[in-house]
């Protein structure tokens, strides 16, 4: 009998969820995006202290090879997550140029531009900053970038 009221047709396979099975699908459908949005860009997050701008970073010039060493000098942009001043010195993962052969090591630490001494930076709570660095490893011999990228990942180590 009908009192004038329309009902919603049901779609024909809606009858086979439960309501368990509908939070399941929700559960992993709210996983799934969590995962997505947590890989989208690993190139950037460096940590919570640090932001590392990977593509605002870039090469500072060519890469040089002197006396059994390789140099990659390169600008780097950070920000400063915190409201604290941070010091901290950089590893960077040049892990394409490790398999070509051009260095020795995967993890090329970061020294001042003019000052091979100094491997220690600091950067002020809440400030963005570029640093120019370069990248410093030993030869591997065969004298050939394998591209013109900043690394993709930086290992920060925090303290004096």
């Amino acid at each position: 009998m009908d009192n004038g009221l329309l009902r919603a047709a049901r779609p024909p396979c809606l009858h086979l969820l439960s309501e368990v099975n509908i939070i399941r699908i929700q559960i992993l459908t709210l996983v799934g995006v969590l995962l997505l949005l947590c890989s989208c860009n690993p190139k950037t997050r460096a940590n919570d202290k640090i932001f590392y701008d990977f593509e605002c970073s870039g090469l500072n010039g060519d890469f040089r090879v002197e006396d059994g060493k390789v140099y990659i000098p390169c600008r780097i942009s950070l920000t400063n997550l915190t409201e604290e001043n941070l010091i901290f010195s950089m590893k960077g993962e040049f892990l394409k140029d490790y398999k070509s052969h051009l260095i020795t090591s995967k993890t090329l630490i970061a020294f001042e531009e003019n000052n091979e001494q100094k491997s220690q930076f600091s950067i002020s709570g809440g400030k963005t900053q570029v640093f120019i660095v370069v990248f410093i490893g030993e030869f591997g011999g065969y004298e050939r970038k394998f591209d013109r990228l900043p690394p993709p990942n930086i290992i920060f180590t925090f303290g004096l």
